[in-house]
């Protein structure tokens, strides 16, 4: 079994990008409601008639994505307009 890769993550970057200012940070487990809202959009279950966050977290298929979120393998990044 190979070895994972160690990524070295900033707690607070600037960047530039095409006339676009933006932080972006490492996720935390404080992030978790928004990690479930960003997820119900992505699985398009707002188009599905589902009307609450509450069908991503009892979604089977969907779980794994952010239950227990914060363990030293997990790597996520959020983007922040820099007055937010």
């Amino acid at each position: 079994m190979s070895s994972p890769h160690v990524v070295q993550v900033p707690t607070l970057t600037q960047y530039k990008v095409k006339n676009m200012n933006c932080i972006i940070r490492p996720v935390t487990k404080d992030d978790e409601q928004f990690l479930w809202k960003i997820l119900y959009y992505a699985a398009h279950m707002d188009e599905d008639g589902e009307t609450s966050l509450d069908a991503a977290k009892s979604n089977p298929i969907l779980i794994k994505y952010v239950k227990d979120w914060g363990y030293k393998t997990d790597i996520g990044f959020i983007a922040l307009e820099p007055h937010s």
